[in-house]
């Protein structure tokens, strides 16, 4: 029995079909593309930066309406966040510095406690760079009371500016590092604060106007630098005949003498619960260093620099900086 042959379909079916191709066809370039263009977003930030170690992937934001549901959410009440930093550090106030320190280079050192004028200062030297230090007894015997600055001038003369029992500035000098001291004379001609009056300071041609409430001071020569109770340093170039204008740091806490500028401390600044350093060029402070961890008390910081190392007299401790404040001894 022959077969008769079927007829041919009707031109609507095929193109049904066609569709149907067209549409399969479609639906697997675009899941294609799709996953490529997730792999291809994957170890990568929003800004392209890469996502291993040191850099974070960026949180997406999601709202309510995108999380994914299968089954009714419950209320969950969220757990309280435990704050990963410690309290906020408190501001240090400015103040009169309670000891002072000086170098002739980087082994030989000179500090005193300030003291007042009803007390008598200690006077140490160390010829080992701060490793260890002598005190100098008998420049009691001199009747100094109050020490007010050192001047570092060479190895065998060292002047110590004070106030003598009488609450006036006068010079005394050792050519021994303290073993003995020669009988004191004026000390006009000498930089200095006046504790009596903090808007006048003595300078090398005499009294002058200080330029602000003037707190400490770091002088040499001609060259001056005033730490004033507003939390800003001024420096003159001219022993006092003229001033810069005031720069303002945030929680100053001391000046100090470098080669040819100065160094300052901050205290309690931002995460630091201690004393940073930087240079001070006259008219613009430098980043701030390390942190040496302590707790701070107002003007108990003492600092200098010779070459790349900062000597700080901190409180009960004293601490060397080798690479000029950037780290510090642990």
């Amino acid at each position: 029995m022959a077969i008769s042959p079927r007829p041919p379909k009707p031109p609507a079916e095929r193109s049904t079909k066609a569709l149907v191709v067209v549409l399969v066809v479609f639906a697997v370039a675009v899941f294609a593309a799709s996953a490529l263009a997730l792999s291809s977003t994957r170890g990568k930030s929003g800004d392209g930066l890469p996502t291993g170690p040191g850099h974070a992937q960026p949180t997406p934001t999601v709202t309510p309406d995108e999380l994914p549901s299968s089954e009714p959410s419950e209320s969950v009440e969220p757990e309280p966040e435990e704050s990963g930093s410690e309290e906020p550090v408190e501001p240090v106030d400015v103040a009169p510095a309670s000891r002072i320190i000086a170098a002739v280079d980087g082994a030989l050192l000179i500090r005193a406690t300030v003291a007042s004028c009803e007390s008598v200062t200690a006077v140490e030297f160390s010829s080992d760079g701060g490793a260890s230090w002598v005190a100098s007894d008998s420049v009691v015997e001199t009747g100094s009371t109050q020490a007010l600055r050192i001047i570092p001038t060479r190895a065998d003369l060292v002047q110590l500016i004070a106030l003598d029992e009488d609450c006036a500035p006068h010079l005394v000098r050792t050519n021994d590092q303290g073993e003995s001291w020669l009988a004191p004379i004026g000390a006009t001609g000498g930089w200095y604060l006046v504790p009596q009056d903090p808007g006048v300071l003595g300078g090398p041609n005499g009294l002058v106007d200080a330029p602000c409430e003037a707190v400490q001071l770091a002088a040499t020569d001609a060259r001056a630098a005033v730490l004033c109770a507003d939390s800003s340093l001024v420096v003159t170039e001219d022993s006092g005949e003229s001033w810069g204008d005031p720069v303002v740091v945030e929680n100053l806490h001391a000046v100090g003498l470098s080669d040819g500028a100065y160094t300052v401390a901050v205290a309690n600044v931002g995460e630091c619960a201690g004393v940073q350093v930087a240079n001070f060029n006259g008219s613009r402070v430098g980043d701030f260093g390390g942190c040496v961890e302590r707790d701070v008390t107002a003007g108990d910081t003492a600092l200098v620099r010779v070459d790349d190392e900062v000597f700080a007299w901190m409180g009960e401790d004293f601490v060397v900086s080798t690479d000029g404040g950037r780290s510090w001894p642990s």
